[in-house]
């Protein structure tokens, strides 16, 4: 779960609560919920605290051994490199797979 990780992440590197949101450039509340499992961080966030502690998006918010892990990075990579028009078309091909396979 996202919230132990970040906590233990924290905690390994002997970091406070506000020493992190200062780094990251967020509220100590945040950081907060966060570890308390009431917020969730936006993707930007994620991607700041991933690489603030070296780890992969992934890592962060998969469970360990989970089957459907994969490096989300790298999809989100690829997007990012996308005009707006072929992400709509990624987008509705995601949709009509989700209809096909999933009735």
């Amino acid at each position: 779960m996202f919230s132990e990780k970040l906590k233990s992440l924290r905690k390994q590197r002997g970091i406070t609560q506000e020493q992190l949101a200062n780094d990251l450039g967020i509220g100590v509340s945040t950081i907060g919920m966060y570890e308390s499992n009431i917020r969730n961080p936006s993707y930007k966030v994620l991607k700041q605290i991933s690489n603030y502690f070296n780890v992969s998006v992934d890592y962060l918010v998969n469970e360990p051994g989970h089957k459907d892990s994969f490096n989300l990075d790298f999809y989100i990579e690829r997007m990012q490199e996308l005009s707006p028009e072929e992400r709509e078309k990624v987008l509705d091909f995601i949709n009509f797979l989700k209809e096909q396979y999933h009735k």
